[in-house]
């Protein structure tokens, strides 16, 4: 029983890793989305990824890590389809929805109510401030991966070889 014990024990940390690991590459993923949206609205674009895609991380052929800002908060969900077809179609609704909304927009011009809405949401999404956390620490680690790959080149080594 004290091996049972232990092996169930084992195989929950296993599974609740994974679920972090899935949440990371997800934080990773709406930091990167956040980025394009951000270029795309300051070159008066409309926003390239759909606010219900930013974030959506595949983690396996038929699942999904979806983040849900809650306040200043993000939870995660994990979505789960009965085929491939089902999951592509749910994602081309959510663009066709979404193109729909942004298809007329210009910076400066007069918006729809649901223009207005999906504005909002996008303002809430980068307000939150685990989000700028997200978005933070993904500036961070890719500033120390280039300095990394700079102090490996060798116009940045010592005599010694090491970087400075």
């Amino acid at each position: 029983t004290e091996k049972a014990a232990a092996a169930a024990w084992v195989h929950l940390a296993l599974d609740e890793l994974d679920l972090v690991g899935h949440e990371l590459r997800c934080r990773d993923r709406l930091a990167a989305d956040l980025d394009t949206v951000e270029m795309d609205l300051a070159a008066g674009r409309p926003p390239s990824i759909p606010t219900a895609l930013l974030g959506l991380t595949p983690v396996g052929p038929l699942r999904q890590c979806l983040p849900l800002i809650d306040e200043d908060n993000l939870r995660f969900r994990f979505l789960v389809y009965d085929s491939q077809e089902q999951l592509l179609q749910w994602i081309e609704e959510v663009e066709h929805q979404h193109d729909s909304v942004w298809r007329l927009w210009q910076p400066g011009v007069f918006e729809t109510t649901e223009l207005e809405q999906a504005r909002r949401q996008l303002k809430r999404i980068f307000q939150c401030a685990e989000v700028c956390r997200v978005r933070a620490i993904d500036k961070v680690s890719s500033m120390d991966i280039r300095r990394y790959q700079l102090g490996k080149l060798p116009q940045f080594q010592n005599e010694n070889g090491m970087h400075e």
